[in-house]
């Protein structure tokens, strides 16, 4: 793995489609609110897919940077588990569609963090189809201004499938620090049909 440091988290590059791993709430909060409050920094919107209270993670992002800050928090059961279940299709036309919609206030570029803390209950088929979501982002990233993280909890994900977290993602944060995962390989991809 080639080690890239920590800014990628601060300072968030165009186009960027990254996994950050945590290993419990502490450094989930840190990692998360690291990544929201540089977004707010910049003056970028600051988007988060969630099941925590709007209020927590505001409240995190603002002792950081301000009384000021907003993050737009969208909860988990009305985009990843929408209708009780995960559906790639729908969440990579659920993400094409707010990365193309004008963000509020005049802002140009968003940082979107989605906490992917519940895709331990998923079975094998569901994983593959969260496989072939994360493929899929590594299509839309590069034609976007945004950057797309995706935090999946080490309590949560079975060990069998950080293997496939790290071949989905170009880059990977493991303890706050950036890498290019070794793991990644194009040609491997299996994405759906880019939506329209």
């Amino acid at each position: 793995m080639t080690n890239l440091g920590s800014a990628v988290l601060d300072e968030a590059p165009e186009g960027t489609h990254l996994a950050v791993l945590f290993g419990d709430p502490a450094e989930r909060e840190t990692l998360l609110t690291r990544y929201l409050a540089g977004a707010v920094r910049r003056g970028e919107g600051a988007v988060c897919v969630t099941a925590e209270a709007a209020h927590e993670l505001t409240g995190s992002v603002r002792r950081v940077v301000g009384p000021t800050a907003e993050v737009a928090v969208v909860p988990t059961h009305d985009s990843y588990l929408r209708g009780g279940q995960f559906s790639a299709q729908f969440m990579a036309g659920w993400v094409a569609d707010l990365v193309r919609q004008a963000p509020s206030g005049g802002v140009e570029r968003q940082c979107i963090a989605g906490v992917l803390d519940w895709c331990g209950d998923l079975d094998a088929s569901g994983f593959e189809d969260l496989y072939r979501y994360e493929s899929t982002l590594n299509l839309l990233a590069p034609t976007i201004r945004h950057t797309l993280a995706c935090f999946y909890d080490l309590q949560v994900l079975p060990a069998a499938q950080i293997i496939n977290v790290l071949r989905t993602h170009p880059r990977v944060v493991i303890s706050g620090t950036v890498w290019d995962s070794p793991f990644y390989d194009e040609e491997e991809l299996r994405p759906l049909p880019l939506p329209q």
